[in-house]
């Protein structure tokens, strides 16, 4: 992306998504920044216990993670791909769209969503895990419903998705 934009990465996801989004606080990660307000992670031992994570250096996992953004502006990111702001009504279609196998099986995922339905509804998510932290990002975009979760703690996305369901359900029931 670098090659074929001209500029480093970070700075085009700034142009090209964080800008036209309205996110403020979407920057990368750097682990000896003070980020303002960025939360300490946890982690929980088997037995219940809750401890401080290890320090968690994510910057080499840049694209597929190595950012940091507060839950106002992953909202605002859901909000502007459903107002196709950030790609066109049918670019969006398509990587909500359930991909195929070479036999012409569906798989359930899109493109960078899990793709579906449930209680008659189509639904899009993703979620995410690394050292310190849980995410979730839940659309029904039908409905133009979309339910942002982030949590210091490790391991819980699972737990998130069943909450982003939850309050979408009363959002849009």
């Amino acid at each position: 992306m670098e090659g074929a934009g001209g500029a480093p990465f970070v700075e085009q996801l700034r142009a090209g998504v964080f800008e036209p989004a309205g996110m403020e606080s979407a920057r990368d990660d750097d682990v000896l920044a003070i980020i303002p307000h960025r939360a300490e992670g946890y982690w929980r031992r088997p037995d219940g216990t809750l401890l401080n994570a290890p320090l968690s250096d994510t910057s080499n996992r840049m694209p597929g993670g190595g950012l940091v953004a507060n839950v106002e502006d992953v909202a605002r990111f859901a909000s502007a791909l459903q107002r196709a702001l950030l790609l066109k009504p049918e670019t969006l279609q398509m990587a909500l769209t359930p991909q195929k196998l070479r036999g012409g099986r569906a798989t359930g995922y899109g493109l960078g969503w899990v793709v579906g339905h449930r209680g008659g509804k189509r639904e899009a998510y993703h979620v995410g895990g690394q050292p310190q932290v849980s995410t979730v990002l839940y659309m029904q975009p039908d409905a133009g419903v979309a339910v942002a979760i982030l949590a210091n703690l490790e391991g819980i996305e699972n737990a998130l998705l069943d909450l982003a369901r939850q309050a979408a359900g009363i959002v849009a029931p």
